[in-house]
């Protein structure tokens, strides 16, 4: 269910990023749906480069695999707002 959540996402496309993320960044998220989420922004990135700003955002979370998820994410695709956070 949650890839067939995930592909909902990334076919609504930008719209999507403010809801994702306000669910990404709520700590009440559990942590496998969070990385479904991080995994739906890593494809909506190849759209958009607003879909950086919640995965750098989460280069400080306290879940030590989001934060791995982001940054592999993140580095994939080469995001020049990335750069600085992955230094």
């Amino acid at each position: 269910e949650r890839v067939r959540a995930q592909l909902a996402i990334v076919r609504a496309g930008e719209p999507a990023i403010a809801a994702v993320t306000a669910r990404l960044l709520d700590p009440a998220t559990p942590a496998l749906a969070r990385r479904h989420l991080v995994w739906a922004l890593d494809a909506l990135a190849r759209l958009t480069p607003r879909a950086a700003e919640p995965l750098i955002r989460l280069l400080d979370d306290p879940v030590a695999d989001l934060r791995a998820q982001a940054a592999r994410s993140l580095g994939t695709w080469r995001s020049p707002l990335a750069a600085e956070p992955l230094a």
